[in-house]
């Protein structure tokens, strides 16, 4: 069936599974993926199936109860020690998530049907806001079978972590009845777009990924004042990655309550422009008829990464970037959430809004891809056998297929000595077990932690005409909840010889006590 699948709505997926169900005179079989079972049209049936799986014996297949109670995989036969790694996240992560009081009190904002703005830093919480002020909105809309709530994201790989927040919210507000995914759509900006196109003859096969050059071209042909509205809410998750033009025809398909009144529109944007990895213009929302004025909101404190990790990526991102785009670092320090300092000899940027502390990332270079893939193997190997890290707790994040097929050449078979899966994912809900070690991209993995992240072959984040991928660079080590490491080749290329200098100056600084001011002059 591929349930997978997001290309059709909630309710054609409901239709379908209940005509397949229905077809059967004695028996269903139902064939799915433990993350297939996860989805909201399929998850109801878990408790009415019994689980069983196909083995082979005596040269004849027969199907096999499982049993739930054992474990998934020999990495759960036993809980790691408090006194490793593993063991003290293990311990964490039995703690239950409280808000803080800035999700709370965004949270239980008012929403009166106008737009609004949330930026943030990465880690910081967006996507809780979002998924609970789409809880609110869709209760609030419930009783109109006719509603329709839109939220539309730009990374494939978020719909499942959307869906799973959503319900969660929903959930978390006491409502004893389903989520009404009848009344709302998780939706692809790509999947909007190829829906919208050919109503001015156009198909996005031409666009490809060009996503708000398809956007502009849709808007020469059409007005958007003449657009008919799809939904009466819309919620857009890392709004950054849209472009302007896309942003400007989602939001001409909100419904307007008062048709005087373009900033009557229920629209929902989270945005945060250091995760820009796509390099979109930063758009001017009084152009698309916003008033954000007393609207717009900036969350102020991260819980993703340490401050170590934080602080690192922060000045590499600030030592990488043309300063024409540096705005967001100059508001940052402005609003007292960034300090400027010294440390080492050399500028650095401290961070406020993070006071987390936790191990300091580490840097290794190599002069050789087989000496780095070793030294990358030993340590993964070290993590799980010595410190208890489950694999499904640590994420490669690489930048660059060549990437790719040398980890799978070098680094997979000594995984799999350790009963350990290099499994790469991207551009889709990932799916994880126990002994799944997750290789995936800056651009799959946005909006997703970990925590151990490693970025192999870190000089690789360049482009072909000599460019720093500095803010792929960024969303990779902000990932990281626990540890980050970087490997690294000595390279000759000027644009991978320049990103070496800026960790090595950085990973100087991070490593340098930092200066201690005397009050007073001496006597």
């Amino acid at each position: 069936m591929n349930a997978g699948s997001y290309n059709w709505p909630f309710d054609e997926w409901k239709r379908l599974i209940n005509v397949g169900l229905s077809r059967a005179r004695e028996a269903v079989i139902l064939l799915a993926s433990r993350s297939e079972m996860e989805e909201p049209y399929l998850r109801p049936l878990v408790d009415s199936l019994a689980p069983r799986v196909l083995r082979r014996h005596a040269g004849q297949v027969r199907w096999e109860n499982v049993d739930l109670s054992l474990p998934m995989s020999p990495s759960q036969e036993k809980l790691p020690s408090e006194n490793n790694m593993g063991g003290q996240i293990a311990k964490r992560k039995l703690m239950k998530p409280v808000l803080s009081q800035e999700q709370q009190r965004l949270s239980n904002l008012d929403l009166d049907g106008k737009p609004r703005l949330v930026r943030g830093v990465a880690g910081s919480g967006k996507t809780v806001v979002l998924s609970n002020w789409l809880a609110k909105t869709a209760k609030r809309m419930a009783g109109d079978p006719d509603a329709r709530i839109w939220a539309v994201y730009a990374n494939r790989s978020l719909h499942r972590l959307l869906q799973e927040s959503i319900e969660g919210a929903w959930k978390g507000a006491g409502n004893m009845f389903e989520f009404p995914w009848q009344n709302v759509s998780l939706m692809h900006v790509k999947d909007v777009l190829a829906g919208l196109l050919p109503s001015v003859s156009l198909s996005m096969d031409a666009f490809e990924f060009e996503y708000d050059r398809a956007a502009e071209e849709f808007l020469n042909r059409q007005d958007e004042a003449d657009v008919l509205p799809r939904c009466q809410a819309l919620f857009i998750d890392e709004a950054q990655d849209m472009g302007p033009n896309t942003l400007r025809l989602l939001l001409s398909l909100v419904e307007q309550s008062d048709q005087e009144d373009r900033n009557s529109r229920s629209a929902h944007i989270f945005f945060d422009n250091a995760q820009n990895i796509y390099g979109r213009k930063t758009p001017k929302w009084s152009e698309f008829g916003l008033d954000l004025r007393g609207r717009s909101t900036i969350m102020r404190e991260s819980f993703r990464s340490t401050q170590p990790i934080t602080e690192l990526a922060v000045n590499l991102l600030h030592r990488l970037s043309p300063a024409t785009d540096l705005h967001d670092h100059k508001e940052l320090t402005s609003l007292s959430l960034i300090e400027r300092s010294v440390r080492g000899n050399e500028e650095w940027l401290r961070v406020r809004f993070n006071q987390v502390q936790g191990p300091k990332p580490f840097l290794k270079k190599f002069d050789s891809r087989d000496a780095e893939m070793t030294a990358l193997g030993n340590h993964i190997a070290h993590l799980i056998t010595k410190e208890g890290v489950s694999p499904s707790d640590i994420c490669l994040i690489y930048n660059g297929r060549s990437v790719v097929r040398l980890l799978e050449s070098k680094l997979a078979p000594r995984l799999a000595d350790l009963d350990v899966e290099l499994s790469v994912q991207t551009n889709r809900p990932f799916e994880r077990h126990p002994n799944t070690l997750l290789v995936t991209t800056s651009h799959s993995y946005k909006g997703y932690d970990a925590e151990v992240v490693l970025i192999p072959c870190a000089d690789q984040y360049t482009t072909q005409d000599g460019q720093v991928l500095s803010a792929n660079l960024y969303v990779a080590m902000t990932r990281a909840r626990s540890l980050l490491g970087i490997y690294s080749l000595n390279s000759s290329d000027s644009a991978a010889r320049k990103l070496n200098e800026a960790l090595d100056c950085c990973m100087a600084a991070l490593n340098s006590p930092p200066l201690i001011e005397s009050e007073g002059d001496e006597a």
